[in-house]
């Protein structure tokens, strides 16, 4: 989810002002972006931002209780979720079934960061706001959903493709994916699950991606050369990549489509 930035001694508005404004204990935000606008806008507006950020907040929890309760989010905007509670219907097996209703959790958390009918019309500021307030719901998500499948795994492994389906497995994948604030459960998932891969039992399609995150997180080098920095204008370097001479070669095997100049090129461009 999104991080915590900047130091408070630095800002012209502190944390707390901000946790304050949004009636909430903490909150996850770009405090320097946050500080920056509210330095240039009167105090009448400073709270005009906040109300509309804790009523789009307000929609989002509303919605979401809806989707969880009924499978249908009454104004739309949260389709990955709506998906996963579709698949949670369908499964005949009830940990199958749990697992999906707990990714739509997360995968709901999501897409309220993103823009839609639940904080369409807010201004740019409130939009920050929103978001910081979506993020805590994030980050509680994504613990919980961890929390929940570590034991589910110690006692009847994976949730491979032959037993439980593709999308049982897909959606497994997603809880390894974002626990970003477990480098040691994700890499112990992450050497789970390379045997199953090879075997055709787990995605290939997301393990590269997976892998390069643990490995930037955990200090290893890189094997598919997803995870790097701008270093200057219109340049792109990668982490360190093991056995580089066999990197298109290994990115190949698991579905990259893309060569790894290819891949360069284009987070080259992206770089201001």
């Amino acid at each position: 989810m999104l991080a915590i930035i900047a130091a408070a001694a630095a800002l012209t508005v502190s944390p707390a002002e901000i946790t304050a404004c949004l009636c909430m204990d903490k909150a996850y935000a770009d405090w320097a972006a946050i500080a920056r606008e509210r330095a240039t806008i009167p105090d009448e507006a400073w709270r005009e931002a906040c109300r509309q950020a804790r009523d789009a907040n307000g929609r989002r929890v509303s919605a979401m209780k809806a989707l969880m309760a009924t499978g249908v989010a009454p104004v739309g905007g949260f389709p990955s979720a709506t998906a996963q509670l579709a698949n949670a219907r369908k499964a005949t097996d009830p940990t199958v079934a749990e697992l999906f209703r707990v990714v739509a959790v997360e995968q709901a958390a999501r897409e309220g960061l993103r823009p839609g009918p639940v904080n369409a019309g807010i201004s740019p500021l409130a939009m920050r706001l929103y978001r910081a307030m979506v993020a805590v719901d994030g980050t509680i998500a994504d613990a919980q959903s961890r929390e929940w499948l570590k034991p589910v795994i110690a006692q009847r492994g994976w949730f491979t493709i032959s037993r439980d389906g593709a999308e049982a497995d897909k959606a497994a994948q997603l809880i390894v994916q974002h626990a970003d604030e477990d480098v040691a459960f994700k890499g112990e998932m992450i050497a789970l699950l390379e045997p199953l891969v090879e075997a055709g039992e787990s995605d290939r399609g997301f393990f590269p991606y997976m892998y390069d995150r643990w490995a930037a997180q955990a200090g290893k080098p890189l094997r598919f050369g997803f995870q790097g920095a701008c270093k200057s204008k219109g340049v792109w370097e990668p982490l360190p990549i093991e056995d580089p001479e066999r990197l298109d070669e290994r990115r190949h095997r698991y579905g990259v489509t893309r060569s790894f100049a290819e891949e360069k090129n284009l987070n080259s461009a992206r770089c201001p």
